[in-house]
């Protein structure tokens, strides 16, 4: 997956349009589209601009992997971390539930 379609991801997880994402990062939602279609690649600039907004690395951007937060955390399964990354986004209330199912799960029992 490359810069363009990560972005793009991102922005329909966030439940965004390309005109809404533009907006927030200062930029015409044309570009955005070129950058999600591969068009035209983000400078460096914009891309820490999208990875401040979106809640998410520039490593996850321009990689698709974020490589500090698996050290940080050293979870080496990426796809563990991008699913923590979706899931600390999510409402509490929804967060303690999948909290309280992985507990579940690892202790073989529930609270």
């Amino acid at each position: 997956m490359e810069v363009g379609a990560r972005i793009k991801k991102i922005r329909k997880e966030m439940k965004l349009t390309q005109d809404e994402l533009a907006s927030k990062l200062n930029i015409h939602s044309k570009q955005l589209a070129r950058y999600e279609a591969g068009r035209s690649i983000p400078i460096l600039g914009i891309i820490a601009r999208i990875a401040n907004f979106c809640e998410v690395s520039t490593d996850y951007l321009i990689f698709g992997e974020d490589k500090k937060l698996a050290k940080k955390t050293k979870i080496a399964d990426m796809e563990l971390v991008e699913y923590f990354r979706r899931i600390n986004k999510l409402k509490k209330f929804e967060r303690d539930k999948i909290k309280w199912a992985i507990k579940s799960l690892l202790n073989g029992e529930s609270e």
